[in-house]
């Protein structure tokens, strides 16, 4: 690299040493060593700091995902009319680590490492890749306005409203 693009420290108040490094096709960096600090930073780590000695270590440094600003609109008319059940397609950022479509039904929630909530549902995910998820808007969401998350590994969205209408109907076509 000729600049740098962001930075962070990963150790504690004693010797950490990082001795391997790589980045994934979403520009996730991974970090792996040997952390020898009872502080070593943790968010949802798999197994709890251990005292005494050097622990080995894998962490992940990256962006979580983010749902551009007019980011979800209706697939087939590319409106911000959404309707529960409609197919919705989502754009953003860091959204999932690669691309990928569903290969069966139902439809998973999970595609490429990504699933988005409703309201705390799950959402059906027919495609997904770093810039784009088509989903299934929950027939269960109710009101007029939900709001909608995408998560990544253990990374999650700022929430997003999306207004919903009673309907929407969108045709897809052959040629459009």
């Amino acid at each position: 690299g000729s600049a740098i693009i962001w930075s962070t420290y990963l150790g504690g108040d004693t010797v950490d040493e990082g001795r391997g490094i790589a980045v994934d096709a979403s520009g996730n960096a991974y970090v792996a060593g040997l952390a020898g600090s009872k502080n070593f930073p943790t968010i949802n780590a798999l197994q709890a700091t251990q005292g005494g000695g050097s622990q080995t270590f894998v962490s992940r440094i990256g962006e979580k995902p983010v749902i551009g600003t007019g980011g979800l609109v209706e697939a087939a008319s590319s409106t911000a009319r959404i309707a529960p059940g409609a197919i919705v397609s989502l754009y953003g950022n860091f959204l999932a680590a690669s691309s990928g479509g569903a290969a069966s039904v139902p439809l998973p929630t999970t595609l490429t490492g990504a699933s988005v909530s409703v309201n705390g549902i799950a959402a059906p995910l027919f495609y997904s890749s770093p810039t784009q998820i088509n989903f299934q808007m929950p027939y269960e969401v109710q009101g007029s306005t939900a709001q909608v998350t995408v998560s990544l590994s253990n990374l999650t969205s700022d929430p997003s409203t999306v207004s919903l209408a009673g309907n929407a109907p969108g045709i897809f076509t052959t040629n459009a």
